[in-house]
């Protein structure tokens, strides 16, 4: 059962071996890598797609107590060695091209840096590096960059510049520094960092947006719950400087936005600016995430508890946005609003913030079904209505209504008048 699902966990097992702060996490680390691969058939592929494994393990039994390091040597065993043979076929193949590695395979976390060609086998000498990393898949026909310190550098050990160069160099340390769970103290810093590079980058940036957004929703995972909503204002940040670049990477956004969990009233406010960046960033228009988005946002007006309301009235102003994609979820939004509709319970700010964004409901979508419901209501505030302004919003979305309804507004009009003549 745990086959489809060993990428992930083999990813968060090299984020824990890799954390220096927690023996134990690393020892659990250690009996997961060993039960995965004698269990699950995970053998030789860590080492392929993740090449620094070897060197991990090797550290941790040098230098961890006895217990942690006899689990370092048998997840060595379980995980067994690479055929040396598909080493050998791919010296062989370079040898008959002319060409050679020419230096040190640099990988960074999910892919290497592509370079130039190698230097020919007669300058092998003069450039060469440490020997190639066995550890490594060698069948591609890619020739790969040599990392030097903090500097790539192609095969002949030039180099690069540009400003996209130092631009790519700046955003993978920012990564490196994200993805660390020993640099918990630095990731609400790097975070900041990264966004506001990414704001003068506009299109040069996405590129790194894949890797960005799962880098800051990790390093959300590792955070406090009370920096949660830090990093969620940043999200936001982010989707408002990549625009529609960062769609295909909104996936894992919305599995923030879960009604059944608990949340302070600064985390909520900041997943409501959420979906609003959301809906202004894809023109209202989120899909069949608008299913998950909706019983979200209903939750934080009938969680809303604080006198002044502050939250509903954000929650309103993002309806407003969604306004047009709320065709066939009405039944779910409207009740709702109509129960704000009551002075007894809602200040009078959040009740003309309703007001508006049923007139925008109603202007986007068909409301026939629910315009008794709207309308009594309306006549109920219009009755005891305390200023001159929340009258005119009232007397605004009824004239919106009957734009809608037509003739069928006309059913109203007698207790409509009836009203007005009393005011």
């Amino acid at each position: 059962e745990l086959v489809p699902h060993l990428d992930k966990l083999l990813a968060c097992i090299m984020h824990a071996l890799s954390d220096q702060s927690s023996a134990p996490k690393r020892m659990s680390a250690l009996k997961a890598l060993n039960n995965c691969a004698s269990h699950c058939g995970l053998v030789i592929s860590p080492y392929i797609k993740y090449p620094q494994l070897f060197t991990i393990l090797a550290d941790l039994v040098k230098t961890e107590s006895s217990d942690v390091s006899l689990e370092a040597m048998r997840a060595i065993g379980a995980l067994g060695a690479i055929d040396p043979h598909q080493y050998k076929a791919a010296s062989s193949k370079g040898s008959s091209a002319g060409t050679s590695a020419g230096g040190a395979v640099a990988t960074t976390d999910k892919a290497a840096l592509s370079g130039k060609k190698g230097a020919k086998r007669g300058k092998r000498g003069r450039h060469a590096g440490p020997p190639p990393n066995v550890m490594t898949v060698l069948s591609s026909d890619e020739h790969r960059d040599t990392l030097v310190g903090d500097i790539v550098t192609d095969s002949y050990g030039r180099e690069f510049s540009g400003e996209k160069y130092y631009i790519r160099v700046s955003i993978e340390a920012i990564l490196n520094i994200l993805n660390d769970p020993a640099e918990t103290l630095a990731h609400q810093q790097a975070a900041q960092s990264l966004i506001s590079m990414l704001g003068p980058l506009q299109t040069n940036g996405a590129p790194f947006l894949g890797r960005i957004v799962p880098a800051v929703l990790r390093a959300m995972e590792m955070a406090p719950p009370s920096q949660a909503d830090f990093y969620v204002e940043k999200l936001g940040r982010l989707v408002c400087v990549s625009r529609q670049l960062i769609r295909p990477y909104l996936e894992p956004l919305f599995e923030l936005f879960d009604s059944e969990a608990p949340g302070t009233e600064r985390l909520q406010s900041a997943l409501v600016g959420l979906v609003e960046v959301l809906a202004e960033a894809l023109s209202g228009d989120l899909g069949s995430h608008i299913s998950t988005v909706l019983p979200f946002l209903v939750s934080v007006i009938d969680r809303d508890t604080n006198e002044s309301r502050q939250v509903t009235d954000r929650t309103l102003h993002a309806l407003r946005i969604l306004s047009p994609s709320l065709e066939g979820y009405l039944f779910l939004v409207m009740p709702r609003l109509v129960s704000l509709l009551d002075l007894t319970i809602t200040p009078i700010n959040v009740t003309e913030s309703t007001l508006g964004c049923i007139s925008s409901i109603v202007t986007s979508v068909n409301c026939n079904s629910f315009a008794s419901r709207i309308i009594l209501k309306l006549i109920q505030l219009l009755q005891c209505s305390p200023t001159h302004q929340l009258q005119t919003l009232v007397i605004d979305t009824l004239c919106t209504l009957m734009e809608q309804l037509q003739d069928e507004f006309t059913l109203f009009m007698p207790m409509i008048s009836s009203t007005m003549k009393k005011r």
